[in-house]
C-alpha cells in the first residue's frame, strides 16, 4: 500500500506530468482563440456588407469594353416551293468590328467614405477613348457589298455598371457630334453584353476617328479590354498602392509616395477573338474575357492583418507556457493549474484588444498597444506567482520578444515559414540549454 500511494505521489509531482498537463491547458485555451477567430471572420462580413451598402450607390467595380462598331447585314437566299415557285428570303445577321487603334487615357480621383466604423476606398475617373476604325472588305467572308447596311450602324461600348456614370456621354464620329443611348444595342446573344451605351453611326469608307469621355465613378478595381488592333493604355491615380491585374502588366509604371501611374502597350494577337467577326455560325465571344488594369488595394488590411495573427495564437501560448514550465523546474517553486490558465487567458485577451483597437486606429498601433498592456500584465502577474521580480522580468522579456517577433513576421510575408521555423528551433534550443542538468 505504501508503494502504491508512494507512486501515486512521485507521478503527481513528475515534471513530465506537469508538461503534459500544461500542454492540456494550453490545448482547452485554443477554443476562446477560435472564437476569436470567428469573432474576426464575422467583422469582416460586415465590412464588406458596408462596403456593398455603399458602393450600391456610388458604384462598383469598373469593367468596360469598347468601343465595337455592330453592323448589320443580309443575307439573300432562293427556296424553291412545292409548286416550283422560287421564293426570296432575306435573314439579316450582324457584324462585329473592333478598332484599328485605340488610347484609353484614365485619369482618377480617390476619397475614403466611412459606413459606420468602416473605411471604403472610392473614385471618381475621367476616361478618354480616342482611335479609329477601318471600313473592312467583306468581299472574303462572300458578303455583298449592297447587303451590307453601314448606315445603321451601331457605336457599343459595354460598361459593367452604367448607372456610375455621372454625366451625358457624346460622340465625336468622323467630326460629328452624336449622344449616346442607354443599353448596349443590338448585341442579342453575347454573354454579358446586355449593359452599357450606344449610338447610331453612319460609318463611311476608309478610316474614321473618334473619340468620347466617360465621367464614371467606382470602387476598388478599374479594368478595360483592349479591343483594338494596337492598344495604348494610360491610368494615373493619386493612389500610392496599386495592385496591376489583369492578363497584362503595364510596359511601365511609376509610383510614389501619394500617386502612381502606368501604361500599357497590347496588341491584338494576345486575345482570344478577332477583329472582325460575324454571328452566321456562332455568337460574339465575350470582350469581358481579357482585360487589363488596376485595383486599388489598401496596404494593411486591418482584418486580414489580425486573422494572420490568430493563426500563430498557438505558437504563442506553447511558448508562454513552456517559459514559465521552465521557470518552475528551475526554481523552487509549483504553479497551480489557475495559475497558468490566468497567464494563458493574458494571451487571448492580447488578441482580442488587438482587433478592437484596430478597428479605431489602425493594425499597427493597435498590436503595440496590445503587446504592451499584456506584457504589463503577465509581468506584474508574474511577480505574484513566481515568487520574485527577476522571474517575472524574464517571463515579460520573453512575452515582448513574442510579440515583437509576430510584429516582424507580418511585415516579411515571405519569409513567415522561415521564421516561424527558426523561432522553434531557438525555443526548443533553448529549453534544452536549461533543462540539461534537470533530473527527470
Amino acid at each position: 500500500m505504501d508503494r502504491i500511494v508512494a507512486w501515486i505521489s512521485g507521478l503527481w509531482h513528475s515534471r513530465l506530468l506537469r508538461l503534459l498537463v500544461v500542454g492540456v491547458l494550453a490545448s482547452l485555451l485554443l477554443i476562446p482563440v477560435a472564437a476569436i477567430d470567428g469573432l474576426i471572420r464575422e467583422r469582416m462580413t460586415q465590412r464588406d456588407v458596408a462596403h456593398n451598402e455603399v458602393t450600391a450607390t456610388w458604384g462598383g467595380q469598373q469593367h468596360i469594353a469598347g468601343p465595337v462598331l455592330i453592323v448589320p447585314y443580309e443575307r439573300v437566299s432562293q427556296v424553291t416551293q412545292k409548286d416550283g415557285q422560287v421564293q426570296e428570303l432575306r435573314r439579316s445577321y450582324r457584324l462585329r468590328v473592333l478598332p484599328e487603334r485605340l488610347a484609353i487615357d484614365a485619369k482618377v480621383q480617390t476619397e475614403l467614405r466611412r459606413r459606420g466604423m468602416y473605411q471604403i476606398t472610392l473614385f471618381t475617373a475621367a476616361t478618354k477613348f480616342s482611335g479609329s476604325f477601318v471600313r473592312p472588305d467583306l468581299s472574303a467572308l462572300g458578303i455583298a457589298a449592297s447587303d451590307v447596311h453601314w448606315d445603321r450602324a451601331e457605336l457599343v461600348v459595354e460598361l459593367g455598371e452604367p448607372r456610375a456614370l455621372r454625366r451625358q456621354v457624346d460622340l465625336n464620329w468622323g467630326g460629328q457630334v452624336r449622344s449616346f443611348e442607354p443599353g448596349a444595342g443590338d448585341q442579342r446573344g453575347v454573354p454579358g453584353a446586355t449593359r452599357g451605351i450606344h449610338a447610331p453611326v453612319h460609318v463611311p469608307a476608309g478610316v474614321t476617328r473618334f473619340s468620347f469621355e466617360l465621367a464614371h465613378a467606382g470602387s476598388r478595381e478599374l479594368r478595360f479590354a483592349p479591343v483594338g488592333k494596337s492598344n495604348q493604355v494610360n491610368v494615373q491615380a493619386d493612389w500610392p498602392h496599386p495592385s496591376f491585374q489583369g492578363q497584362w502588366l503595364p510596359r511601365t509604371s511609376n509610383i510614389t509616395s501619394r500617386s502612381f501611374q502606368a501604361s500599357w502597350a497590347v496588341p491584338h494577337l494576345g486575345r482570344n477573338y478577332p477583329q472582325l467577326s460575324h454571328d452566321e455560325s456562332a455568337p460574339f465571344p465575350t470582350l469581358m474575357d481579357a482585360t487589363l488594369g488596376v485595383d486599388l488595394i489598401s496596404p494593411v488590411d486591418t482584418y486580414k492583418m489580425c486573422a494572420r495573427s490568430v493563426k500563430y495564437a498557438g505558437l504563442v501560448l506553447l511558448l508562454t507556457f513552456l517559459v514559465v514550465w521552465v521557470l518552475e523546474v528551475l526554481g523552487s517553486f509549483r504553479l497551480h493549474s489557475i495559475q497558468y490558465l490566468l497567464t494563458g487567458a493574458g494571451v487571448c485577451v492580447f488578441f482580442l484588444l488587438q482587433l478592437s483597437l484596430a478597428e479605431h486606429f489602425g493594425f499597427l498601433p493597435a498590436h503595440a498597444i496590445a503587446s504592451v498592456a499584456v506584457v504589463a500584465l503577465s509581468t506584474a502577474y508574474g511577480f505574484v506567482a513566481l515568487g520574485n521580480w527577476k522571474r517575472a522580468l524574464v517571463l515579460g522579456g520573453v512575452l515582448s520578444s513574442v510579440y515583437a517577433y509576430l510584429f516582424i513576421l507580418f511585415q516579411l510575408e515571405s519569409f513567415a515559414l522561415l521564421i516561424g521555423a527558426c523561432a522553434v528551433f531557438a525555443a526548443l534550443a533553448a529549453v534544452m540549454y536549461f533543462t540539461r542538468r534537470v533530473q527527470w
